[in-house]
């Protein structure tokens, strides 16, 4: 049977100015694995400032919202929400909640910690997800950050050449 070929994301912002490039429509991929074959829709990514962008749906306590200009990143081990963003379904900090501090190339931040009914990109959705909520503010719009966590649990292949992702199984 054949093997799902992962290309890794090395996310490095060569470019000064400010860039949008937008690729056709995705196409229907046919993926064979241990089960046989399996069918799903691509996602395109968004090119931002030579980035890969997508939107997200999640679930909380039964509503819904979609977010857009979420970071690919597979230099981030977990996935980040703008908390301005996902106020709108009620998450907010709680009195309990434990705070963390997280650290990256953009410097640090405090972070609180909801469990999802689920985050979904494209046709993959994770139920019961646990994601970081935080201010996010580093100085050009990033709505969220899609790490390694969600990107590994979902079987995410990320293709460069078309700018598109996908999903095993």
């Amino acid at each position: 049977m054949g093997h799902f070929k992962a290309i890794a994301v090395c996310i490095v912002n060569t470019q000064s100015g400010s860039s949008i490039l937008f690729t056709p429509a995705g196409k229907r991929s046919i993926f064979m694995n241990n089960n046989g074959l399996a069918f799903g829709e691509a996602m395109q990514l968004l090119l931002r400032d030579n980035l890969p962008y997508v939107s997200v749906k999640l679930a909380y306590q039964g509503q819904a919202e979609e977010i857009q200009a979420v970071l690919v990143d597979t230099g981030s081990a977990t996935t980040i929400l703008v908390a301005d963003l996902v106020a709108s379904i009620n998450i907010f900090p709680l009195p309990d909640d434990l705070l963390f501090t997280i650290r990256g190339v953009g410097g640090s931040e405090v972070v609180f910690t909801r469990k999802l009914d689920y985050l979904q990109v494209g046709d993959r959705r994770l139920p019961d997800f646990a994601v970081e909520i935080g201010g996010m503010d580093y100085g050009f719009e990033i709505n969220g950050i899609l790490g390694m966590d969600f990107l590994m649990k979902a079987g995410a292949v990320i293709d460069l050449q078309d700018l598109q992702i996908d999903f095993s199984d």
